[in-house]
């Protein structure tokens, strides 16, 4: 499950993620995003994430459809979550993401992980 969350900030997009990601609940999260890139010139992202087991194939493509042509438009994403095996795909994500950086906060961190992607980069 994805869904999209209010987070403040001017360019930040919240969702929360709890299990495996279906295509019709990326579809709209991806319509949030799409609409955010419209307004704006870079886009941070907060996520929550409880327990995730992965996408749907069809999910993952759609994400990469938007995701990939506008790679160096995000430029933060705050993953909030005690998942360990998360942790390290993000440690990897940041070697090969030009141009922006996610970083992991434990759930307990939430605020200081709001208050990090508020900040430009």
């Amino acid at each position: 499950m994805i869904e999209v969350i209010d987070v403040e900030g001017a360019n930040v997009i919240g969702v929360r993620v709890q299990g495996k990601i279906q295509k019709d609940e990326m579809l709209k999260a991806l319509d949030t995003v799409k609409d955010a890139l419209d307004d704006m010139e870079t886009v941070n992202i907060y996520a929550e994430v409880d327990e995730f087991e992965g996408f749907e194939v069809q999910a993952f493509l759609h994400d990469m459809r938007v995701a990939l042509p506008n790679a160096l438009r995000f430029r933060k994403e705050a993953v909030v979550t005690n998942q360990e095996s998360l942790k390290k795909w993000i440690y990897f994500s940041n070697l090969i993401w030009l141009g922006g950086q996610a970083k992991v906060f434990s759930t307990d961190n939430r605020d200081a992980a709001i208050e990090w992607v508020q900040h430009p980069a």
